[in-house]
């Protein structure tokens, strides 16, 4: 395999989600490239053969051009962007409302931490996140490359605060230093399996399973937030164990599916198990079967002793508590998905909590805060009282306790 990096020109890197997820819940992300050097088989990114040599893969990596003066010129209209949405907050709610956001950074086509992209990229954009007073949520195969980085990243950001405080002193470096200590990055760590020989069947050019395990203890030892993702699932729970993640001491897992089409494929390739043949044949649609697995998985997560999905002690003070709430109710969803029989009908868990995640990421902070003040949530359609009173509740009076049964 052949390695090529190009450059490109962009006008902004950071992007803003109309949705929010169970799974990722920042409105913000940004991607300093596309292309991967990883080559996972049930991954669609594109490799190029050249002519006349058929042995030969090449694979692109476009690089952004001037990402660090772009993303010091986003996450300053962002601050802007963000006074006068706390601005447009009840009073109740303005003292509370975050100044400081999560960034997403990497994606499922793209790896931050690549060793393929320049040695120093990554250093500066996480010390320009740090130092703006947001914190950075890393997607990575590549974690080890975190742990080399830690200790010139709280020099760097250090030095950076105290470049932008115009102070030079002792005082503001050490100011600088823990600031970035405050707002280490949160890291996810992508994984097929915890089984190091399928491992590199499936991921060859990526770190070995075994490797990023022992790096999601080191990070942790450091003081790093550290989660694990699962994805594809379907076959691939046979082939890891939760108990795995656990002596890892990930904070929280996290776990999905796969596109459809690529489902037989991959398992045909692997000869990977196949859930139980009674399975089989009482959950003959191939939906009943991705939700199963992960009914199975879920249950295997829970006698870890472990968390899906990120805490809300984590990602509370860097949302508005609209968005917040619909994060919640996204993982509410979920939960009761993962405890219920795959053959029921369409309506597997409470469509209410869906809906609730739906309507709440799509408004805005002034209607948000206007029907708290008027609770006037219930007149939306499909928002019962229920729904409303649980809004209500974590708003006005911080009772998140219908929320607490999510782990």
């Amino acid at each position: 395999m052949k390695l090529l990096v190009t450059q490109r020109s962009v006008s902004t890197l950071l992007e803003k989600h109309r949705l929010l997820d169970a799974w990722f819940p920042f409105r913000y992300s940004l991607n300093t490239h596309s292309g991967c050097l990883g080559s996972c088989l049930y991954c669609p990114v594109n490799f190029r053969q050249p002519a006349g040599d058929g042995a030969t893969l090449v694979k692109e990596i476009s690089l952004k051009k001037n990402i660090a003066s772009l993303l010091q010129h986003d996450l300053h209209v962002l601050s802007k962007q963000l006074q006068r949405l706390k601005e447009q907050s009840l009073k109740p709610l303005k003292a509370a409302y975050s100044m400081h956001r999560l960034i997403g950074i990497g994606g499922g086509y793209n790896d931050f931490l690549d060793p393929s992209l320049p040695e120093n990229m990554p250093l500066e954009v996480l010390a320009t996140i740090i130092k703006n007073t947001h914190r950075p949520f890393i997607l990575t195969k590549w974690p080890r490359r975190l742990l080399a980085y830690h200790a010139s990243l709280l020099a760097l950001t250090a030095k950076l605060h105290k470049e932008n405080t115009h102070h030079n002193n002792t005082h503001n470096l050490k100011q600088g230093y823990t600031k970035a200590e405050q707002r280490l990055p949160l890291v996810l760590v992508s994984f097929s399996t915890t089984n190091n020989k399928l491992s590199k069947q499936i991921e060859a050019t990526t770190p070995s399973s075994d490797d990023r395990l022992s790096a999601i203890a080191a990070l942790r030892e450091k003081g790093y937030t550290v989660a694990a993702i699962l994805s594809p699932l379907l076959g691939m729970a046979a082939t890891t164990s939760a108990k795995d993640f656990a002596d890892a001491g990930c904070d929280f897992v996290l776990f999905a599916g796969m596109h459809g089409s690529l489902k037989p494929a991959l398992l045909e390739i692997l000869q990977l198990p196949k859930l139980p043949d009674h399975l089989n044949a009482a959950l003959p649609d191939s939906k009943q079967l991705s939700l199963k697995a992960m009914q199975l998985f879920y249950a295997e997560l829970q006698s870890q002793k472990l968390r899906i999905f990120m805490p809300r002690s984590i990602f509370q003070s860097m949302l508005s508590m609209k968005d917040s709430l619909a994060v919640l109710f996204a993982q509410l969803y979920y939960k009761n998905l993962y405890t219920q029989d795959p053959r029921q009908n369409k309506n597997l868990a409470d469509s209410a909590f869906r809906l609730a995640a739906y309507r709440l990421s799509l408004m805005s902070e002034l209607e948000f805060a206007s029907r708290l003040e008027r609770h006037s949530f219930q007149e939306i359609k499909g928002f019962s009282s229920k729904i409303s009173r649980i809004i209500e509740l974590a708003a006005l009076q911080a009772d998140f306790s219908p929320f607490d049964k999510v782990s």
